[in-house]
């Protein structure tokens, strides 16, 4: 019997490839490994959106502070949400704070936001102040649109004045200045929304806010 050489033993052992059983085998495998990594992708991914809309939040607390040090302790007089024009977004927190952050600064915008409303706007973040201000229990507190002795920047000081003494007073306890305006952060089954508080905290809501 001669024998074959070693080199060329190894060489036809190397050179006939993989069996059908042996690719469905691979296959199988780096299907499981996609299913494993995928959703842990997905939630890296969410977690770091989250992540820098909670920076975004922070930043907003110093322009804030900022604010309030030149207004008599008041929190700003804006909607809660700036209104979508043909020359852009009017009327918002944006607006006010101009002075202290850019209009135009993509911190306005969440990272997790791919809605076109929030870039109409040109903010993702909801202000909650602002929608107290222009609630029935504030507006009936103020004096009539027709008062001559009360002008438009006295009538917004006096809608400030309750609704910063009461976030003052809840201290970052649940009511947040700030908050998404939509909820876009996923967590498993959650898609709970960040807020910034007037303590300057700023974390995932735990409670729903309700802002009807």
């Amino acid at each position: 019997m001669v024998k074959q050489p070693l080199t060329k033993t190894l060489r036809s052992a190397t050179d006939r490839g993989f069996t059908l059983v042996e690719m469905i085998v691979v296959i199988g495998v780096v299907t499981i490994l996609i299913g494993i990594l995928v959703p842990s992708l997905t939630v890296f991914r969410a977690e770091s959106n989250s992540t820098s809309c909670l920076s975004n939040l922070r930043q907003f607390h110093l322009a804030i502070e900022s604010y309030r040090q030149i207004n008599q302790g008041l929190l700003p007089f804006a909607l809660p949400l700036p209104a979508a024009s043909e020359e852009g977004p009017e009327g918002g927190l944006n607006e006010v704070l101009s002075g202290y952050v850019e209009p135009d600064c993509d911190c306005w915008l969440c990272a997790a936001d791919l809605e076109a409303d929030s870039l109409q706007t040109g903010t993702s973040y909801l202000y909650l102040p602002g929608l107290l201000m222009l609630s029935p229990q504030v507006q009936m507190q103020l004096p009539p649109l027709n008062d001559p002795s009360t002008s438009p920047m006295m009538r917004m000081q006096l809608a400030s004045r309750p609704v910063t003494k009461l976030l003052d007073d809840d201290g970052g306890r649940t009511l947040p200045v700030l908050l998404d305006s939509q909820d876009r952060h996923d967590y498993g089954t959650r898609q709970p929304r960040n807020g910034l508080y007037i303590d300057g905290s700023a974390r995932i809501l735990t409670e729903p806010v309700e802002t009807e």
